[in-house]
């Protein structure tokens, strides 16, 4: 059943769809934590939940959109309700198939709503491949609706696919950062880019192929070989037996030098990036977009490798890293990645530097998260919160790539 974050009574609703916890995942904690700021800015915030509940998966079988199809329904049937009585609606796009419920979702709506919808776009799915669903979407709301994107560079290229000018705004994954960098005057912790003990680099994530584990386990055996000071480290949940076994053969061949931490939030988060000084990230996740865990890694003082992916190159730029391609060479390119950014060695400066790019990108992000919430919470009409068709005044403009 929906979820009011706040008193009920006869005023106006805020209905927000979209995923959250449990599962904890970026999406979910990430769509939790802005309806969470809304409900405190006197939001009335209705949740309906897009999740159903079950462990971190990428696969979906049956039983998945059995559920699935029953909680669509649930919370289209609510919003035909209730309708008139929302003054706006909020709702965080589905990757890949999961639009097509999101359709079923907005059909039922709009037959009883004739109000503003906010679009959150969270994956990539709907840019690398135009969406027939999507279309459907932007086609029923048009000036109706607001575009929340996560860079500027999205919103250009969706609206390329689907048409426009949209209105539209850019709001960063760095606004919702739960690692707090420490300010470099303090002379102490990972803002100050000090660190003692050996180097060590680290990874954490789902542990999935999709996510790139299987690139971290060839790169932490063969790293282990040939830089016997080198300390390895993975945190995040076991999601079958397959991440089970890779993480048995890091531990036998590696042995003390590899350590384990299973799934971190909080202070174990905070302390896992504290005592990394390299990141590795090879994603190759089909829906990735602005992966959270790259922000935290930055604002622990990380120097990162990733893959050239979605928004990966915007979001590193400022930041000590290195980016490879997503092909068949991608353990060899990570690897040499890899042995390139241990060879460059001054590692106080580039830690400080990594945490200095991710407070400029939070700075950006949470003025323009700010203008979000108040267009969620009533007090601006949420497409007056930017020009249309750009990607003013919260997003940079510029097309380079991040160097490398």
């Amino acid at each position: 059943m929906p979820q009011t974050a706040s008193r009920p009574g006869r005023r106006t609703k805020l209905a927000l769809i979209g995923p959250f916890p449990p599962p904890v995942n970026g999406a979910s904690k990430n769509t939790k934590l802005l309806a969470d700021a809304a409900a405190g800015r006197g939001a009335e915030a209705v949740r309906l939940n897009t999740e159903t509940g079950r462990a971190v998966t990428h696969v979906k079988g049956a039983g998945y959109h059995l559920r699935r199809a029953k909680l669509t329904l649930t919370n289209g049937l609510w919003l035909l309700a209730n309708a008139r009585r929302l003054r706006m609606v909020y709702l965080v796009p589905d990757g890949g198939l999961g639009i097509w419920y999101n359709l079923l979702t907005l059909a039922l709506l709009r037959l009883a709503y004739g109000g503003p919808l906010i679009l959150h776009h969270r994956n990539y799915s709907h840019i690398a491949r135009r969406s027939p669903a999507m279309a459907r979407i932007v086609g029923w709301f048009g000036s109706r609706a607001m575009h929340v994107f996560l860079e500027g560079r999205m919103g250009r290229e969706f609206e390329s696919l689907y048409g426009g000018p949209l209105h539209r705004l850019t709001v960063r994954n760095a606004a919702t950062c739960d690692v707090e960098p420490v300010p470099a005057e303090t002379g102490a912790g990972v803002g100050a880019g000090v660190r003692e003990g050996p180097i060590r680099i680290g990874f954490l994530s789902n542990l999935t192929d999709e996510k790139g584990f299987h690139i971290v386990e060839s790169g932490f055996l063969a790293l282990a070989a040939r830089h016997p000071d080198l300390r390895f480290a993975v945190a995040g949940p076991v999601t079958g037996e397959t991440a089970r076994r890779r993480l048995d053969r890091m531990q036998q061949a590696i042995g003390a030098r590899f350590t384990y931490h299973g799934p971190v939030s909080g202070p174990d988060k905070q302390r896992f990036f504290a005592e990394t000084d390299l990141f590795i990230f090879p994603t190759i996740y089909r829906l990735e977009a602005q992966p959270n865990v790259l922000y935290e890694a930055m604002a622990g003082g990380c120097v990162i490798v990733s893959t050239r992916h979605a928004c990966i190159p915007d979001m590193l730029e400022g930041a000590p890293h290195r980016l490879v391609d997503i092909g068949p060479d991608l353990a060899d390119d990570a690897l040499e990645a890899i042995e390139a950014e241990l060879a460059a060695g001054d590692w106080p400066a580039r830690r400080a530097q990594a945490v200095q790019a991710f407070e400029r990108s939070r700075a950006q992000a949470r003025e323009a998260q700010d203008a979000l919430l108040d267009a969620l919470a009533g007090t601006t009409d949420a497409r007056s919160t930017d020009a249309r068709g750009t990607d003013a005044p919260h997003a940079e403009t510029g097309d380079t790539d991040a160097g490398q």
